[in-house]
């Protein structure tokens, strides 16, 4: 199991407000291959596009910690909405 704050992109910070006291929103990452779909967890985020580098992030530390992910996607969403699907081969 992957652990979002080994990561090192995004120090989140305690809350879903940023340090102006907006809301941000919460991301959900899931690691998805052809058997089975494994929930990372979420974190809040200021907007798509830093969600997508944390993503690619992840992707990242995945491959050098040697996880298995051959053939994956990870996809993001906001709530019902798909922010993104990124290839493991990215």
């Amino acid at each position: 199991m992957f652990n979002f704050e080994q990561t090192q992109i995004c120090k989140q910070p305690q809350n879903n407000r940023t340090q102006h006291g907006c809301v941000m929103d919460f991301y959900r990452f899931n690691l998805n291959n052809s058997s089975e779909i494994e929930h990372l967890g979420g974190v809040p985020l200021p907007d798509d596009d830093a969600a997508t580098a944390f993503g690619k992030q992840v992707i990242q530390d995945l491959k050098r910690g040697h996880e298995p992910c051959a053939g994956g996607t990870m996809l993001i969403t906001d709530g019902e909405r798909t922010v993104a699907r990124i290839p493991f081969e990215s």
